[in-house]
């Protein structure tokens, strides 16, 4: 092996060059393990700092959490008392809190010597503000009891009481003074509006003089108060009705259902308990009255106009008797359901065409012509389960149509023709895998309607549509926008 020569630097750290030899130095050894020890301490003492900062950090940040979980939870206390308790506990737990040692625990305690009055403030304030939320809750509720009651002194006292302790500012209590007549209506209309509809009715009618707002209201709960007197009405005429055929109806019997009876009804029903039960009747007006009953389902007259005409006859000495009323309400009724009934069987063959597809040719019906199932017999097990599916999927859209007619018993078949031609665009042409979903969403009780396929009548509604929409065309047919 070549031997190479080693040549030593006598260049110094210190990037000076010298010649001389390098003199040894005996103190050097006890210097350096000097300054070892120096530089041990002070990286001791940097880790204690840390871990101190770390601690005092861990301290603050629970100590926060305690009062900001105490705050939490006094929003939601109702009760002074309460909330104080909640307080006083998130004190007593962040004061517990300690430290390692005595240098953490003084500066934590100094933080919470700071933070503590702050907190004070915090929940005074707190303390304040929900007392004069718990107080106006109170007044409200006291006010809506004065106001229902047409109580206008007591309110008006309670209004005062409420400006002289600070609960309502001035222009609160001047609004307030200022609308407490018509507010007070408004109140009473809402505690008759189950009970007195007709009442209810009358006092909003006799309203004047109210403010655009006032008016919105107004209207708001004159058309809710109408929409309940069409029920009791409704009820109660047929209650009186069956107490007039029965031979028993009274004047006394019909004032008790006053407040159910729209006005017309009422004194038409007293007109009828005047007269006299033997009255000779009117065949020429019965069979008019018959034929009338035919025109409800046609559109020509509504169910309640037929019903209004039928009482204004039995009400007049010259008109029906109570055996020619009863005969005719019972035509009326039984052609009703008979063209309900053909109605609904045609709604139903017409869309078991287009709901059914291809199997729509193997519908069974009964004698009466209603849909009674689906011949399987020739199919495939793939097409006889596709088969199932959709005629279940029929079933869902027929009997939707009677849950219609059953809620609707007041309505012609015009509305009823509008009613089933939207359910049978909803349907129409359902994939296989909707219906599969729908038929599942059924089984958890979650079943949800077909989505709506739109109908665009004009270009405006056409270019609103997205590319690919599903659409039907204007001659019907259904069609994919490019």
């Amino acid at each position: 092996m070549a031997d190479f020569p080693i040549q030593y630097s006598q260049r110094l750290p210190s990037g000076r060059s010298t010649a001389a030899p390098i003199t040894a130095d005996v103190a050097a050894p006890s210097r350096a393990l000097s300054q070892a020890g120096g530089v041990l301490a002070q990286f001791g003492q940097n880790i204690q700092q840390a871990e101190d900062a770390m601690e005092f950090s861990t301290l603050k940040r629970q100590s926060e959490e305690i009062w900001n979980a105490a705050y939490n939870t006094m929003l939601s206390t109702p009760d002074p008392e309460s909330r104080a308790k909640v307080y006083e506990k998130a004190k007593k737990d962040m004061s517990g809190l300690s430290a390692k040692s005595r240098r953490v625990q003084d500066k934590f305690q100094m933080h919470l010597n700071n933070a503590l009055p702050q907190y004070d403030v915090y929940a005074a304030d707190l303390d304040r503000k929900k007392r004069i939320q718990s107080a106006k809750a109170e007044l409200e509720t006291n006010g809506k009891y004065y106001l229902e009651n047409g109580d206008l002194l007591g309110y008006q006292s309670l209004l005062k009481d409420g400006l002289g302790t600070g609960l309502l500012e001035e222009a609160e209590y001047q609004y307030m003074q200022e609308n407490a007549e018509t507010n007070s209506k408004f109140a009473q209309v809402r505690v008759l509006m189950d009970s007195n509809p007709q009442m209810a009715v009358q006092i909003l009618d006799s309203m004047p003089d109210l403010t655009g707002e006032q008016l919105d209201q107004k209207d708001k709960l004159i058309a809710k108060a109408n929409n309940r007197l069409d029920i009791t009405g409704s009820e109660a005429n047929k209650d009186l009705a069956d107490v007039m055929v029965a031979g028993n109806l009274t004047v006394p019997i019909v004032q008790s259902r006053r407040n159910q009876l729209k006005d017309t009804d009422y004194e038409q029903w007293l007109k009828i308990a005047f007269n006299k039960p033997d009255k000779p009747g009117n065949p020429i007006e019965a069979v008019t009255l018959e034929s009338a009953a035919i025109d409800i389902w046609r559109g020509a007259i509504s169910r309640e106009e037929f019903d209004r005409r039928v009482r204004d006859s039995i009400g007049r000495p010259d008109g029906i008797n109570e055996k020619e009323y009863s005969t005719i309400m019972q035509k009326a009724d039984s052609s009703l359901k008979l063209t309900q009934a053909e109605d609904l069987r045609r709604f139903s063959r017409d869309a078991g065409r287009v709901i059914l597809e291809k199997y729509s040719g193997l519908l069974q019906f009964d004698a009466s012509g209603n849909i009674i199932g689906v011949n399987l017999a020739n199919l495939s097990d793939k097409g006889a389960e596709e088969a199932k599916y959709r005629f279940h999927f029929l079933s869902l859209y027929e009997q939707g149509l009677r849950d219609w007619l059953a809620e609707n018993p007041q309505a012609s078949g015009k509305e009823f023709y509008q009613f089933a031609r939207e359910q049978k665009v909803r349907y129409w042409n359902t994939s296989l895998e909707q219906i599969k979903a729908i038929a599942e969403q059924e089984k958890r009780g979650v079943f949800q309607e077909p989505e709506i396929i739109p109908t665009p009548k004009t270009k405006a509604d056409f270019d609103k549509l997205p590319s690919g929409a599903v659409f039907f065309a204007p001659d019907g047919t259904k069609r994919r926008k490019p």
